[in-house]
């Protein structure tokens, strides 16, 4: 009886140290991060290559390119995500 118990003891102190760290983990704010504001630019790789360059001379940087499949004529159409700090 003792042992079952002593293994519950166990168990109920590791879930409230595991549940008290993640609480302290979500309700600290993050250090050295500043704001930053995010665009979707989506088109066809030859044009969408001079307005990404145009974004980047304005402080844009490239998140994630997301491309579909080549449509007729070898175009490819693409989806990207940039971010620039506010």
């Amino acid at each position: 009886m003792k042992t079952l118990q002593k293994k519950t003891l166990q168990k109920l102190f590791i879930i409230a140290l595991a549940v008290s760290m993640l609480l302290v983990g979500c309700a600290t704010s993050p250090t050295g991060h500043s704001p930053c504001e995010y665009q979707i630019v989506e088109g066809h790789l030859p044009k969408l290559n001079e307005k990404i360059a145009e974004l980047a001379r304005d402080g844009w940087e490239i998140v994630t390119v997301t491309p579909t499949e080549k449509q007729p004529g070898g175009f490819q159409f693409v989806v990207v995500t940039l971010k620039r700090n506010k």
